[in-house]
């Protein structure tokens, strides 16, 4: 766990013991401390999280970014994609897993329905339905980022950009549904550049005071749920769309969702 670099090796090691107790075994003295040991040897030094940059979605949305990609091995659209991510509150590596077949457009009801993992764990494991309506407050999509007209664009750019003659007029299904400028997924380090593209662009700072970097797979988590309180979504909502998997308890029901992104 130290050398992979986990910092919820308490988590683990509190599984561990439950299930050790479970199964008939006894805790003794002597793995107590062993267990202090470890979680402090786990614990010492990591410091604070790494995975905090904040992209303002309207500073994005205010680029109109082009159809290309904005860095090498990054997705195309990729102000839709920034979009899409935030509002929907995902990791970096389940937007990589998506595939054409997940998002859903319903074209007379202006939404959106994004079919996502249900853990964390495995990316595969879509099952989890979040749906976005049109937002724009105006007639403009321009002037408004929202889920639904970035769903829309997206979906007109890649039928446009990858769709073949023996394609019979549309995407398969397994396209990925945030690909390459080749059509195929987008690799780690072309998102986490065009993550740090997005940050110049509009005058974020991608390092700390100390120097480390604060780009990591949950800024669409940490971004969106910013803008969806901005937009005085329900602190209850918030964590709903996040597919965190559970609620609030008592001491912070009273928060409102700036407060609770810890939690999520």
């Amino acid at each position: 766990l130290k050398d992979a670099g986990y910092r919820s090796a308490p988590n683990y090691a509190s599984a561990a013991k439950r299930w050790h107790i479970e199964t008939g075994h006894q805790w003794s003295e002597d793995l107590s401390f062993t267990l202090r040991g470890c979680l402090a040897s786990t614990q010492r030094g990591i410091g604070p999280s790494r995975q905090t940059l904040e992209l303002s979605v309207f500073g994005i949305h205010s680029l109109q970014l082009g159809n290309d990609p904005i860095a090498e091995g990054g997705p195309v659209c990729p102000g839709q994609w920034a979009i899409l991510c935030c509002f929907h509150l995902v990791r970096g590596g389940e937007a990589a897993a998506a595939l054409n077949r997940h998002l859903i457009l319903d074209c007379d009801a202006l939404t959106e329905t994004w079919t996502l993992p249900v853990s964390k764990t495995d990316q595969s494991a879509v099952g989890a339905a979040r749906s976005w309506g049109c937002v724009c407050v105006s007639t403009d999509p321009r002037e408004t980022p929202c889920p639904f007209h970035a769903a829309l664009e997206l979906s007109a750019h890649l039928q446009d950009r990858f769709v073949t003659d023996d394609m019979e007029g549309f995407l398969p299904g397994h396209f990925p549904l945030f690909p390459n400028a080749d059509g195929e997924q987008c690799t780690r380090d072309g998102i986490i550049n065009t993550v740090a593209e997005l940050a110049r662009r509009t005058g974020t700072p991608i390092v700390d005071r100390q120097g480390r970097t604060l780009i990591g797979e949950h800024w669409p988590r940490c971004s969106g749920a910013r803008h969806l309180d901005a937009m005085d979504v329900d602190y209850v909502i918030i964590p709903t769309l996040a597919r965190w998997g559970q609620t609030l308890s008592a001491p912070y029901t009273h928060l409102r969702a700036h407060e609770t992104l810890r939690y999520l």
